[in-house]
């Protein structure tokens, strides 16, 4: 797959943001995915409450949150939960097809943000 960046815009502050957004298109055959992997590194602010949406259609999709995790330096791993039954095993599989790229949108609260 081809993953690329997508602008975010706006500045950071204290409360919900959005923090990351990105596309994956499916090159050569449908893609399954399960799971992302993330490194988040700050000097003073901290995150929490991170949640992973795919925005692609008008109705957002939560694929995982964070409700209880606070991420100030390091990396986390995202196991997609799509109909809240837990990732015990591992994460829920999303279909990327090679017809329909998906857009997928990193959101937190942040606090402490320097002014």
């Amino acid at each position: 797959p081809t993953v690329s960046v997508q602008t975010v815009g706006g500045t950071l502050a204290n409360g919900s943001n959005d923090l990351f957004k990105f596309k994956v298109t499916a090159n050569k055959g449908d893609v399954g995915l399960y799971k992302f992997v993330f490194d988040m590194s700050t000097t003073t602010a901290v995150v929490s409450n991170v949640e992973v949406l795919d925005i692609t259609e008008d109705t957002e999709v939560q694929l995982y949150n964070s409700a209880t995790a606070a991420f100030a330096n390091g990396y986390f791993e995202v196991l997609f939960d799509t109909d809240s039954s837990g990732t015990g095993s591992g994460g829920e599989e999303r279909t990327v097809s090679m017809s329909k790229p998906r857009i997928y949108l990193v959101r937190g609260t942040v606090t402490c943000v320097a002014s």
